[in-house]
Order: C-alpha cells, then structure tokens, then sequence
C-alpha cells in the first residue's frame, strides 16, 4: 500500500494499524504516482544536490516534478501480527506457529462442542500453488480456517471441506485490537459442520429403514434406540428433519430433542459426523434450513434446533 493510498484513509487509522501490529513499512517504492498531476507512475529518479538526496519523476505537464522521501513509503500487512492477533482475540489454548512460511499459521485449539480442533490463519488458497497449505490444514485436528477475504471453491478440498471464514466479512478494527463476531463465527463454523451437503453418513434411506423395521417394528421396542437416532441424523443432517423422518417411518411422535440428545450421548455433532470419514460414505438428502444460532468460541455449547 503506497502512502498516497494511506492518504485517503479515515485519520487515525494507519496509526492504529501499526500500534496493533497489523501493518508495517514496506522498501520504498521504485516507481510512484505522479505527485503533481497524479496521472501516471514513473520510475522514480535520485540525484545528489548538495550533499543532500533529491528524489523526483519525470512528468509531461511540470516536465519534472519532484518527490517527497515520504511519497515513496509503502506498508504492507503484517501478517504475523495478524495472526498473534486473531489467537489474542479468539482467547484460544496453547501456541500459534508458523506451519508453512508466509502462508499458513496454526493460531491454536479451542474446544467445540466437545472436541478439540485446530484454529488456523491460511493466506492464498485460491492461488495455483496451495497445495501444501491444504495439505497441512488436512493434517489438523478439525481445522477451523480464517482468511482474509476469499474462500476457495469446494472441489479444493477434495473431501471433506472445513469452515473458512473470511475476515472481511466478520471482523473489524477496535480501539487496540481486532474485534470479531462472535456470533456470526460460530454460526458460520456450525452451518459447514451440519450442513446437509456437507454432512457425512453411514447408511442410504433404504438401509436406514431396514433398520428401524428391525429394531423398533418387528422387536415391539417402544423407544428408539441411540443407533437409530443418530443413524437419522446423519441421514439427514439437522435434528429436527431426523426426528420428522423416523416420525413417518415409526408412526411415533418423535423430537428433535430425542436426536439431539442421543448425538451428545456419541460425543457430539463432530464425533457422529466425522466418526466415519472414507470416501465411500454416501451423502443424505437435504434438509430445511434452521435458524442460526451461536456463541462465541470459547463459550460455544451443543445447540439443538429451535
């Protein structure tokens, strides 16, 4: 960022970047916008005068126009500083280390919904060469992933995709720090996580129903079991289409609570959902949209559907 871009910004806010540590100063700038009419970037042109550095650009209306050392200031984002930052504000558990250089930085672990999962800061996924990267936010626990803006396209995970939250969208500048929406966050990470699309199960419709004629029809149980509940779950992606689905299916009036409770019983939705992760899963029919809902990442809890 040049410093007549700078220039534009609202006072104070260079100022603030830099005492958070979000921004610092880049190598001069070879070439510079013309500072008289501002029309056209030349390289600029040193010459000594006096004993004294004189800096200027050739320019067609002044013929030469002259260059203040400043005008050739440039700050770039900080990104380690960034990165310090987010573990800061997220209030996450242990270290946050540089896994691959420039790129991509394991801010540190939080504990959702019952399971702990890698924090990370990528930059550049949607470049030709982030083949690394993702390789090594596979090789997290759960990987929750923050970018600066743009998230790449599905197919760049090649299985299972993890929640990427673009900063710009969440985030904004405080008084000394970055301040994020918490609520938002969560709601973000919770609809990737159960989202239908997205949500990995064990059975198909049919063998699901062969199940629930064999363990609730033909042995006369009155209560569904654990398997069954959470076998619908997965189906279907959300409690409350689960617990619609085993209601048509059993003649019983069944409730999303019932689901959501058998699904904390097995460890919560990340255990159920990532209990088994091949490529030979097959993927459930889609469900209704729930409302969003969430808290911020340290105090996250299990929400069943309202």
């Amino acid at each position: 960022m040049p410093a007549w871009e700078i220039a534009a910004w609202p006072p104070t806010t260079h100022q603030r970047l830099l005492d958070a540590g979000l921004l610092c100063q880049a190598p001069d700038a070879e070439h510079v916008l013309c500072p008289e009419c501002r029309e056209h970037y030349e390289e600029v042109i040193v010459r000594q005068q006096q004993g004294a550095m004189q800096y200027y650009v050739t320019c067609p209306q002044v013929l030469r126009a002259e260059v203040p050392p400043r005008w050739r200031e440039q700050w770039t984002v900080h990104l380690e500083g960034i990165a310090a930052a987010l573990a800061t504000t997220l209030g996450l558990s242990g270290r946050h280390k540089e896994l691959v250089a420039g790129r991509l930085w394991r801010l540190g672990r939080t504990d959702w919904h019952g399971a702990s999962r890698d924090v990370m800061f990528a930059r550049g996924l949607c470049w030709s060469e982030a083949r690394d990267v993702r390789a090594e936010i596979v090789r997290g626990r759960k990987a929750i992933v923050f970018v600066a803006q743009q998230a790449p396209p599905d197919d760049f995970w090649l299985r299972r995709k993890p929640p990427v939250i673009p900063l710009s969208e969440f985030t904004s500048l405080g008084e000394d720090q970055i301040e994020i929406e918490a609520l938002a966050v969560a709601t973000a990470i919770r609809d990737v996580d159960e989202a239908p699309g997205d949500g990995l199960v064990t059975v198909t419709e049919q063998q699901l129903k062969l199940m629930i004629r064999q363990q609730v029809k033909a042995e006369s149980k009155a209560e569904l079991t654990d398997d069954i509940l959470i076998a619908a779950y997965r189906h279907s992606g959300a409690y409350r289409s689960a617990a619609e689905f085993l209601g048509e299916q059993t003649g019983q009036e069944v409730s999303k609570d019932a689901v959501y409770r058998a699904v904390q019983r097995a460890g919560g939705i990340l255990a159920v959902l990532n209990s088994e992760d091949s490529n030979s899963v097959v993927r459930g029919v889609a469900s209704q949209r729930r409302d969003k809902r969430g808290k911020n990442l340290q105090q996250a809890k299990p929400l069943a559907d309202k």
